[in-house]
């Protein structure tokens, strides 16, 4: 019994805890790589900015080599908010 309400318990608390999704993911190659980061908000329930920055190894054909071009979205106006369905269909 003692066991039973620690899990009721446990997961009463689990439903009010909103899950923080804070991270950096990458995917790179040996001509490539990106990056988007997803940073909590702090104050706001389930919203995040997020940001984008890579690079890509291109032949350029006007200084005919390869350039390392580089490029990012990162600005205050990318937020993202989290919504979670109440239940299953």
């Amino acid at each position: 019994m003692k066991n039973a309400i620690l899990l009721i318990l446990l997961t009463f608390l689990g439903y009010n805890q909103s899950t923080d999704y804070s991270c950096s993911w990458v995917s790179s190659g040996d001509n490539f790589e990106n990056t988007l980061t997803l940073e909590k908000i702090v104050g706001k329930k389930d919203t995040y900015k997020f940001t984008f920055n890579g690079w890509r190894i291109s032949y350029d054909v006007y200084a005919k080599q390869n350039i390392k071009f580089s490029g990012g979205m990162n600005d205050e106006i990318f937020i993202i908010r989290v919504e979670r369905q109440s239940s299953c269909v």
